[in-house]
């Protein structure tokens, strides 16, 4: 079998970059970096940077000049992108989305996804999906730097990722983050608390007051704030005792105040399958979806099922269109405040 050489992702990068190259030259033959500052820039060897220069020399994208250097060819610009100087102009934005490098993405991150997409692509522009393949912060600003963009989305950082791009805004990067709980001037959060909080409200006027909440951890802990307001302000306290925090232990940790009837008004849940609580709830006590009540996502929750349930959908249009919009302001040098997009509730009894 053969080995994966690393000199074939380091070429992918140089190539990246050089096709972005040709893009902003347009007509014109450009100068391209020296073997030496290209090294340099992507941290590789000279060899690497030759080997790939050479295949791209070889595939037309690139003209060398003996004593002078390497150029664009604009002669090969015209087959790989549209040939119009409005299309040369438009602005490059680059998506993220958490750490960079999913391999599979779930209902959740494919639909973020594709929103953005079509949101991005309507100012117009060109996208760039980053290709991240280090989890440290220097190499990831690397990588950035060396798309050229002039705009970034980052839905949902990990902790590192939120660091680089901290680090690229500093530089002057126009940068936008979507669904990330530090602050960040240019952000956009679904609002969760809110939903929290609302949701609450309902189920203390329905008198539900045993809440058993899963996941009491980041991210899905972001309505279990306005779940306790709501309970504050409406003279209770919620029963700490039926929050949960591990995800490993969560389901058997339901399963055993069921077993052992503890009462139950209501399962708030924003972790992993939730299908499996109803299913759970119903085999411990086939009676329980009389009185008790199920909180979950609308896009992961059984149709057939038999409990009454409060759903929240996420607007995922909306969130990405604010993205867009906050970006297209700081783009053009506007000031822009953190926006907070509400949840969609509805009730199936």
């Amino acid at each position: 079998m053969p080995r994966c050489s690393a000199d074939v992702s380091e070429y992918m990068k140089i190539r990246r970059y050089v096709m972005t190259l040709i893009l902003r030259a347009g007509t014109k033959k450009t100068l391209l970096p020296s073997i030496q500052e290209l090294a340099n820039q992507f941290a590789v060897s000279r060899p690497t940077v030759c080997k790939a220069m050479k295949t791209l020399t070889e595939q037309g994208f690139v003209i060398g000049k003996r004593g002078l250097g390497s150029f664009t060819n604009p002669e090969k610009r015209s087959i790989v992108f549209d040939n119009s100087e409005q299309f040369r102009r438009q602005p490059i934005i680059g998506i993220v989305i958490g750490d960079g490098m999913i391999v599979h993405y779930d209902y959740y991150f494919a639909l973020i996804l594709s929103e953005l997409l079509k949101a991005v692509v309507t100012l117009p522009s060109i996208i760039h999906l980053v290709p991240i393949s280090s989890t440290e912060v220097d190499n990831i600003c690397r990588t950035i730097e060396n798309e050229q963009l002039d705009g970034l989305i980052c839905h949902q950082p990990s902790q590192k990722m939120f660091q680089a791009v901290q680090q690229m805004s500093r530089k002057g990067l126009p940068v936008v983050v979507g669904e990330y709980p530090e602050d960040f001037p240019a952000s956009v959060l679904l609002d969760y608390e809110r939903f929290g909080y609302e949701c609450g409200k309902e189920l203390l006027a329905e008198g539900r007051y045993n809440i058993a909440y899963c996941l009491n951890r980041p991210p899905w802990d972001a309505p279990l704030n306005g779940l306790r307001r709501a309970f504050r302000e409406g003279g209770r306290t919620l029963n700490e005792n039926l929050v949960f925090k591990d995800p490993g232990t969560y389901l058997d940790d339901l399963r055993k105040l069921v077993r052992f009837g503890v009462p139950l008004d209501a399962v708030y849940c924003t972790f992993s399958d939730l299908r499996s609580i109803g299913d759970l709830l119903e085999k411990e006590n086939p009676a329980i979806w009389k009185k008790c009540l199920l909180v979950e996502s609308a896009f992961s929750a059984a149709p057939s099922a038999s409990f009454r349930r409060i759903l929240y959908d996420v607007p995922f249009e909306q969130y990405s269109t604010a993205l867009v919009s906050c970006l297209k302001s700081l783009m053009a040098k506007k000031t822009v405040v953190p926006v907070r997009i509400p949840l969609i509730m509805r009730r199936i009894s």
